[in-house]
């Protein structure tokens, strides 16, 4: 066996418009989470191999609901738990419900962040950085 190296093309390219409401891109750092089907059991794609990582973001749905990139490549996703909000396990497909929910416009952020201790010299009062 031998072993060789593979460059991998990190480079922010252009975003441009598209009208395909599934096309989708990545701004930053990151990847989509993809994997190639290995069988089918009852319409629903199995998969055997690792996960595969790439930018390519043209998706769009198939005949069974999943997003597929040009490539033929499923989009995974985690799973979260609805009532502890924690991630499943492993990745897994998921289909695209034939009727998107129309998008809500956020109106109300809450924050929460844990403050650092700020120590003083006995008989001082601690000053706060000022906000900017």
């Amino acid at each position: 066996m031998l072993a060789s190296s593979r460059a991998t093309n990190t480079v922010q390219g252009d975003f441009q418009s598209a009208s395909i409401g599934t096309f989708m891109a990545i701004n930053g750092e990151g990847f989509f989470v993809v994997q190639k089907p290995s069988n089918f059991v009852d319409g629903r794609p199995t998969f055997s191999g690792s996960p595969l990582y790439t930018r390519r973001g043209d998706y769009a749905t198939n005949k069974d609901g999943f997003l597929v990139n040009g490539a033929g490549y499923y989009l995974m996703g985690i799973p979260v738990d609805s009532k502890n909000r924690n991630l499943a396990a492993a990745c897994r497909s998921f289909s695209v419900p034939e009727r998107f929910l129309p998008a809500q416009p956020t109106t109300q952020i809450h924050i929460a962040r844990t403050l650092r201790a700020i120590r003083s010299r006995r008989g001082t009062t601690p000053t706060f950085p000022a906000r900017s």
